[in-house]
């Protein structure tokens, strides 16, 4: 005879989807890739469950259980903006511009001196922004020539 298992419903935890994608970009393993519960929180990490397909806690193996860090659960999930994100899901002509374009800020003293202040990651969710077509006021620039120029007109030292 077989001993039935008891079912645990995940009704009232909060859920969240693992994509392949973002397991890929925040280093996690596969097998974090799907459904799972929020089971524990604390000012470090989340504790997650495995949901199966069913709406019930899967069984209470290792391989069913995850841990995120609080600093990856705010990328992933919070509305905090990650420049590793948004950078991998442009296309790689765009990535190579931007790479290109912020070797020639490096070469230019006038903006090297300024761009120390800022972090790669903002200097790259700054360029995805201006960059973007849906921004209200259209692309700030387009060509690495009118970058440098807008780059130095905003952040240059000029006495700004």
């Amino acid at each position: 005879m077989m001993i039935s298992k008891t079912k645990i419903s995940t009704e009232g935890f909060e859920k969240v989807e693992i994509t392949a994608e973002m397991a890929e970009i925040f280093a996690l393993p596969k097998k974090a890739i799907g459904e799972w519960a929020v089971i524990a929180e604390d000012e470090v990490e989340r504790r997650l469950m495995k949901v199966r397909l069913d709406g019930y806690f899967a069984d209470d193996k290792y391989n069913n259980h995850q841990r995120i860090s609080n600093r990856i659960w705010g990328q992933m999930f919070g509305g905090v903006r990650c420049a590793k994100f948004e950078f991998s899901k442009l296309c790689t002509r765009k990535k190579n511009w931007i790479l290109a374009l912020i070797d020639e800020f490096e070469k230019i003293p006038e903006l090297a001196v300024s761009l120390r202040k800022f972090s790669l990651d903002d200097i790259v969710l700054q360029i995805i922004d201006d960059t973007n077509s849906k921004r209200p006021q259209g692309k700030a620039y387009s060509s690495i020539a009118s970058a440098i120029t807008y780059w130095k007109y905003k952040y240059g030292d000029n006495g700004r």
